[in-house]
């Protein structure tokens, strides 16, 4: 589930993109900035998602049934 101006981004195809930028970026840049909360096994998962706002429209996350 998720807003109904949202997208899950695994759920479209784009799961190894955005593992790939985990992997190469986030991860790397997550240990960098946060050492005593990052390890070399954390940061393993990720949940990506984008969601459309306008100021009129829907602007809470919560779930849409």
């Amino acid at each position: 589930g998720m807003n109904r101006y949202g997208v899950i981004l695994d759920q479209v195809g784009l799961e190894a993109a955005i593992e790939g930028l985990a992997e190469a970026y986030f991860r790397p840049l997550a240990a960098m900035l946060f050492p005593e909360l990052v390890g070399p096994t954390d940061a393993e998962e990720h949940y990506a998602f984008t969601v459309k706002y306008e100021a009129e429209g829907d602007t809470e996350l919560a779930k849409h049934g």
